[in-house]
């Protein structure tokens, strides 16, 4: 999108833009910075392997006719549990 200040920055996705815009320390988003590179740039950068799972995850929830809201809803759900995974590991 144009003149918008959270989005696609370089080459980095949105969620890059947001960890570095607001000074995001968290291992664990980092990590998931990565595989949301992956699966969102398609440029195998971080080499994650995991980005298909979200990948394939996030878009069969579209097939499935959920709304917008209700991929987002799902998507912080997943990604809160993600993330509590990774801070565990």
């Amino acid at each position: 999108m144009a003149d918008v200040e959270f989005t696609h920055h370089g080459d980095d996705c949105t969620f890059e833009t947001l960890i570095k815009r607001f000074g995001v320390e968290d291992k664990a988003a980092h990590l998931i910075a990565e595989m949301i590179h992956d699966a969102d740039l398609e440029d195998d950068k971080f080499h994650r392997i995991d980005c298909i799972g979200i990948d394939r995850v996030l878009k069969g929830w579209g097939r499935l006719g959920l709304t917008d809201e209700e991929i987002m809803k799902n998507g912080f759900e997943c990604f809160d549990a993600l993330s509590a995974w990774l801070r565990e590991r």
